[in-house]
This record gives C-alpha cells, structure tokens and sequence, in this order.
C-alpha cells in the first residue's frame, strides 16, 4: 500500500525542563497547536491555543510539582512531563 501523501510528523522542543517559571514550547513543523498542561491529579491548569510555531508557557501561578503538557496540532498528540522546582 501506498499513502496518497504525506503525513507530517511534528518534533517538539520543551526546555528548560526542569524549570523555575517559564517553559518554551516549539513545533518544528506546525504552525498552530493548542497546549494543555495538567497536573499529577489530572486537573486542567492552563490551556491555550497558539497560532505560531513557539510558545513561552508562564508558570509563575502554579505550584512546585510535575506536570504533563499535551500538545495537538491536526497530525496528532504529543506528551511531555514538565517539572516545576
């Protein structure tokens, strides 16, 4: 079998990880995507969509801890463990 086209693959970049406050997201090959950021328990902490290839993700409001930003664009969903120190 043979895919009529393509389908783009998304690489993400999540640094500095772990952070203090801010965290950088940037999508090598989208230039939308909506982010999700969730904590242990599983409770939406910040959402926003975002109509460019890089994200500055402020996390100055939120406690010290692990958490797990999702990341879609129309190709698919991506996960990443954040820590918070």
């Amino acid at each position: 079998l043979k895919a009529d086209k393509d389908v783009d693959v998304v690489e993400w970049s999540v640094w500095p990880n772990p952070t203090d406050n801010e965290v950088y997201i940037k999508a090598n090959n989208a230039e939308q995507f909506t982010y999700e950021l969730y904590n242990t328990t599983g409770n939406l902490v910040i959402k926003s969509s975002i109509l460019a290839t890089e994200a500055k993700l402020d996390l100055s409001n939120t406690e010290h801890g692990i958490y797990y930003l999702k990341l879609t664009t129309t190709t698919g969903t991506s996960y990443h463990k954040v820590v918070k120190q």
